[in-house]
């Protein structure tokens, strides 16, 4: 059933689901919205082009201060160095978030059959939730970061679930894998508390048999990734801290004492094994100019979806249910590889309550998106005992990708088919450097969309101030004071 070999027409399956993907990811990315997210990322890319030094902070944080590390600049600054354009941008996230969906599939071959495996592979690549992060900011690296905790993990769950004899050196080298796949999900987005707590569950139960010398030298490899991030705090204490009058309101343990964002991470949970994907990627904004038929259409889509979605998430808490409580028993007890499918789904939904619960803000997706891979697990466990399922499941799915992904990248909150990525990333250039420096990045636009914008996006001291040189004012003033 488990560790069945790949068929020579599966690999050749998993390339077209992956070349999908890429051309899918091409399309998100050419009709995206650019935000502060997105400016703060190509800044502090753009500086790295310029100067060669990679900045030691990454983003702010909506409820923290500044990401730790260097990876939020190199992920940016490291393409352009190599070629100065658009398309090295596009194409090294490209090549990471690959990297992702391979480890993964390379992961399902574990514990799962060869056709749960591309059925695995085909929803964790093709679905929205992974699409609609296809811009350039933090949360769209993270795929290869919890891909990579999880195969680790897997590689090294305990001879009691079935795990391989290994030498000392291979279970060294997994142990530090893991620890850094942590690592670098904490330099790109405050995410990373979710994986770091499902690993740590998970060793509590021990689940897990890793090498304390690679956890050990892991640890230390990440600390001394930080140091120059410390070293820069110490003299600017202004870097862990959010000045927006929203962040002063909020405080660890927030989501424990108002209780609902703790539900609606266990929501977010289920959903990210569902097809009721966030309504920000497949609900379209109503417009006045509308036609009427294609108003009737667009509110159309929007009841199917939501039906076809709410029916998906009480699928997934089924599969969550029959993973946790209803696998099925044999003489020898119950099927090690789908014990450890188990183990994992209990530990990540204890991790996102716990995140949910220490959470100084309400959750959104993105703030918990490096634990989907981990939410597909249940389901993928429920059809490889139940197969019979696995044709409609994908049929469905398959359909719903195709519209939804339609509707994301064409008009949807943050994609829009009438944008203009190239004049977007050349404009935000302009926001902190010279015409003269941002040229490699105006190749392409006409000279109208040139001359807007360099209109629509003059030079910002602020935004140099704050996103190269870390100069975050002070939090506002209350009236009292």
């Amino acid at each position: 059933m488990s560790n069945e070999r790949l068929h020579p027409l599966d690999y050749l399956l998993i390339a077209l689901i992956i070349a999908i993907f890429a051309l899918t990811s091409l399309g998100y990315q050419s009709t995206q919205h650019f935000s502060f997210d997105q400016m703060q990322m190509l800044l502090k890319g753009f500086h790295a082009l310029f100067t060669g030094e990679y900045l030691p902070w990454g983003n702010e944080a909506s409820a923290l201060g500044n990401l730790p590390g260097q990876l939020s600049s190199f992920v940016i600054g490291f393409p352009l160095r190599l070629h100065a354009s658009v398309e090295s941008l596009l194409i090294f996230q490209l090549i990471i978030r690959i990297a992702g969906i391979i480890l993964f599939a390379n992961a399902l071959t574990l514990l799962f059959s060869r056709k749960i495996v591309l059925f695995g592979t085909f929803i964790f690549a093709l679905s929205p939730w992974m699409l609609y992060q296809t811009m350039l900011y933090n949360p769209a690296y993270l795929a290869l970061g919890s891909a990579l905790a999880i195969n680790c993990l897997i590689r090294l769950r305990s001879p009691k679930y079935g795990g391989a004899e290994m030498s000392a050196l291979a279970r060294f080298i997994l142990s530090l894998l893991l620890v850094l796949s942590v690592g670098y999900c904490l330099q790109l987005h405050f995410s990373w508390p979710v994986l770091a707590a499902a690993i740590g569950i998970m060793w509590l139960r021990r689940d897990l048999k890793v090498s304390y010398l690679g956890i050990a030298l892991g640890i230390a490899v990440v600390a001394l990734s930080l140091w120059p991030f410390v070293a820069v705090v110490m003299d600017n204490p202004s870097l862990l801290t959010n000045p927006s009058a929203y962040a002063q309101d909020r405080y660890l343990g927030y989501g424990l004492v108002n209780v609902y964002p703790v539900f609606k991470g266990l929501l977010y949970w289920l959903r990210f094994g569902s097809l009721l994907v966030t309504q920000k990627a497949i609900v379209p904004p109503i417009e006045e100019t509308f036609t009427l038929a294609f108003t009737i259409f667009c509110y159309a889509w929007i009841a199917l979806s939501s039906v076809v979605g709410g029916l998906s998430v009480l699928f997934a808490a089924l599969c969550n249910y029959f993973t946790i409580k209803q696998l099925p028993r044999t003489e020898q007890g119950t099927h090690g590889n789908l014990r450890f499918a188990r183990a994992i789904t209990i530990s990540a939904i204890l991790a996102v309550l716990i995140a949910a619960a220490a959470a100084p803000l309400v959750l959104n997706f993105w703030q918990i998106a490096v634990i989907i891979p981990f939410a597909m697990i249940p389901v993928l466990t429920y059809f490889e005992l139940k197969p019979r399922w696995l044709k409609l499941a994908t049929i469905i799915s398959a359909v719903f990708f195709v519209c939804a992904n339609l509707w994301g990248m064409l008009y949807s909150d943050k994609f829009d088919y009438t944008g203009n990525m190239r004049q977007s990333i050349y404009g935000h250039c302009l926001a902190g450097f010279s015409p003269e420096q941002c040229a490699p990045f105006a190749r392409g636009l006409s000279p109208e969309d040139k001359a807007e914008a360099e209109a629509k996006f003059p030079y910002s001291q602020a935004a140099v101030d704050r996103v190269i040189k870390g100069i975050i004012p002070p939090p506002p003033q209350s009236e009292e004071q």
